[in-house]
């Protein structure tokens, strides 16, 4: 069957000696769906600084029995033509180790590209990027464990269409408060989430709350048995890849609850960039956008919500952070802190509304999955876009990243300005 869907997250596993593309995404049906493809491997490519074929032959010596071919290349380098010999590997693990005995054959200048993730290498190859309309024409439906309703193979390559509508997306913002006595929370002292709050399109505010004896497995257990109902796409927070997600995993661990959120029902989990995956959705910190907002000069979650509109300082409850404990303590207070976090869990769930449209342009344009674009640095998300380029342009080999040490460097003199209507400014 011809497959058509939108691509929201990808990553991989092992099936087998296998290695397993997993692309999550909607279906233009609105079916949450899963495309398997098994028929990619890893590579990279030598550099030779003499002989070519000697070098070659080195190369296959050194690395028999370990690789699945070696072969030379046409490829270019700054524009120029070259002679690469690729290398093809069984499964990713293996190619950080191949790639330090490439390196030690005599003769090989330098090992290019083997620093790329597979994912996306992947996505490189297929000119496919995240966040767009993908179509497989040859798909077989398969058998699978996964939170999905379809999970099909791919018989064939998957390609990219222009389209630009945008499919149903489940949102879901979350927020959680941490009792501290102590001043900053720290999970190794143990001290418990009392409230997990939520917000949805179809559902609302849902508050998630302890009871007198700060009992958080029940209440996480709750917001478990909610999300696996709900069954979001994407899932954003306000500094969740620095704090939530952390808090609540290892907070979850040490009391006994697992907390599979993920379509392969895994716990949320670090990644690159310092962002956490929940595999097949899309987990989105919106702080990392406000961070590039220079017009907000405090990055609060309040600030930040007033800035777009959504929600002033002045209507909402107002609890510094070191008193979050004082105000559960007192019964008096404790509802303000209820009302504290559902305010915060709005203006989450509102500053989604305003940002979501870009990231997911961005995620478009860079090449970077949505989970991962606001995480990243401007940089890497240029850099992204040139390796999409390279690829495009006939097999462009991405020189080494370079580690630099920090230099530094003279300032420029600041005058004093001189008030007034000034002219011919150059």
């Amino acid at each position: 069957m011809e497959l058509t869907f939108w691509l929201l997250d990808v990553t991989y596993g092992i099936a087998g000696n296998t290695p397993e593309l997993r692309l999550f995404g909607i279906a233009d049906n609105g079916k949450r769906v899963l495309v398997l493809d098994r028929s990619f491997r890893p590579y990279f490519y030598v550099l030779p600084s003499g002989d070519t074929n000697a070098v070659l032959n080195n190369v296959k010596r050194k690395l028999e029995g370990r690789v699945l071919n070696v072969e030379v290349v046409k490829r270019r380098l700054f524009g120029n033509e070259v002679d690469a010999i690729k290398v093809t590997a069984t499964i990713p693990e293996k190619v950080r180790e191949l790639r330090e005995l490439a390196a030690e054959v005599p003769g090989v200048e330098d090992v290019l590209e083997a620093d790329i993730r597979f994912s996306q290498r992947y996505l490189l190859d297929m000119g496919v990027k995240p966040s767009n309309w993908v179509v497989v024409d040859q798909c077989e439906e398969v058998k699978g464990n996964y939170q999905v309703d379809l999970v099909c193979l791919a018989k064939t390559r998957p390609r990219m269409i222009e389209e630009h509508k945008l499919p149903g997306f489940k949102v879901l913002a979350f927020d959680i408060e941490v009792y501290n006595p102590r001043g900053m929370p720290n999970p190794d002292r143990d001290p418990p989430v009392i409230i997990i709050s939520t917000m949805t399109k179809e559902d609302g505010v849902k508050m998630f709350v302890a009871d007198d004896n700060r009992n958080d497995a029940k209440i996480i257990r709750e917001f478990l048995d909610y999300f696996r109902k709900y069954d979001p796409d994407i899932v954003v927070g306000y500094n969740n890849n620095g704090f939530d997600w952390p808090y609540l995993v290892n907070r979850s661990s040490r009391v006994g609850v697992r907390l599979t959120l993920s379509r392969m029902g895994n716990p949320p989990e670090p990644s690159v960039y310092g962002h956490w995956s929940i595999i097949g959705r899309a987990n989105v910190d919106l702080y990392n956008f406000i961070e590039e907002i220079s017009e907000i000069k405090v990055k609060s979650l309040d600030r930040a919500a007033e800035f777009f509109g959504i929600m002033r300082r002045s209507e909402r409850v107002l609890i510094p952070g070191h008193r979050i404990h004082e105000y559960w303590d007192d019964k008096n207070k404790r509802e303000l802190l209820l009302k504290y976090a559902r305010d915060d869990v709005v203006s989450t769930y509102g500053l989604a509304e305003k940002l979501l449209p870009f990231a997911i342009q961005l995620s478009s344009i860079s090449g970077l999955p949505l989970d991962q674009v606001g995480a990243a640095s401007v940089g890497a998300r240029v850099e992204w876009m040139i390796f999409y380029e390279a690829v495009k342009r006939g097999g462009e080999l991405a020189p080494n990243r370079e580690e630099r040490p920090y230099e530094t460097y003279k300032g420029a003199v600041v005058l004093e300005p001189r008030p007034g209507l000034h002219e011919n400014i150059a």
